[in-house]
């Protein structure tokens, strides 16, 4: 099934920034510098938390975590159109609509791929 390879790349990729923006949080220091109180470590971790499970989930071909990747990528997509259809002089802004449909790709997936995708995994019970 290369749809379930599909999902297991982007489980990849969610775990591979995931780890990538923590250690650059804390070990980079113009990144360290931006963390300056409790609440902004907290926001960190929690970001970290929600992409690691989402990565693992995404690993395991789980409908919540396509789900979840998939409206945490529309954000960002819509912002991408956003800067593309409301160009600025002197900048390549119809790189917006190439960002936007990149970011998009997992939604389509999801919904293209919807019955691959389990909730969880079932345990039978043998007599």
């Amino acid at each position: 099934m290369p749809s379930k390879v599909l999902f297991q790349i982007i489980g990849c990729f969610v775990l591979f920034y995931t780890s990538a923006l923590l250690l650059a949080c804390l070990f980079v220091p113009r990144a360290a510098a931006l963390l300056t109180s409790p609440g902004d470590y907290g926001r960190l971790v929690a970001f970290v938390a929600i992409g690691a499970l989402l990565g693992i989930g995404m690993l395991h071909v789980r409908k919540w975590a396509a789900i979840g990747v998939s409206l945490l990528l529309l954000y960002p997509a819509y912002w991408c159109v956003y800067a593309a259809v409301h160009p600025t002089p002197g900048n390549a802004d119809w790189l917006g609509f190439i960002f936007a449909a990149l970011l998009i790709s997992p939604s389509i997936l999801t919904a293209t791929c919807w019955r691959i995708l389990t909730w969880r995994k079932t345990y039978r019970l043998h007599s």
